[in-house]
């Protein structure tokens, strides 16, 4: 057990440095934020943490998106609505699953329906 706990600490450090990196790979950001998600859904410190990540995630895709638009799919589509998703009136783990839908339809990482359909009913509370 003791194993596990020290991959998952790891590969929240490692999310946690992806995260951070502006000027890195779109997927490879996307990917940890997911990760980060996933985790905070479970985690005990998630009162703390949710408006922390949710900020993070606003400034970073609103930066993303103004800086970089044409590393989404069909930008003219997908960044207005990636934007729109950032400027939410919602907080937390709602606003974060909301503009983690939007970038989802715009980078080429595929998520499973079941992180689709979680990420939906976190959105919709």
């Amino acid at each position: 057990m003791q194993k596990k706990d020290e991959d998952d600490f790891l590969r929240t450090l490692a999310a946690i440095r992806v995260s951070v990196d502006n000027l890195g790979v779109p997927d490879y950001l996307f990917g940890a934020h997911l990760f980060l998600f996933n985790q905070l859904l479970i985690s005990p410190f998630r009162l703390e943490i949710k408006e922390t990540f949710d900020n993070i995630l606003r400034k970073t895709w609103l930066e993303r998106t103004t800086m970089f638009q044409g590393a989404f799919n069909c930008p003219r589509v997908t960044v207005p609505d990636i934007q729109n998703a950032c400027n939410n009136k919602f907080t937390g783990l709602k606003s974060s699953a909301k503009i983690l839908l939007a970038v989802s339809n715009a980078l080429s990482l595929r998520l499973s329906d079941e992180f689709i359909a979680l990420l939906k009913k976190v959105a919709n509370k």
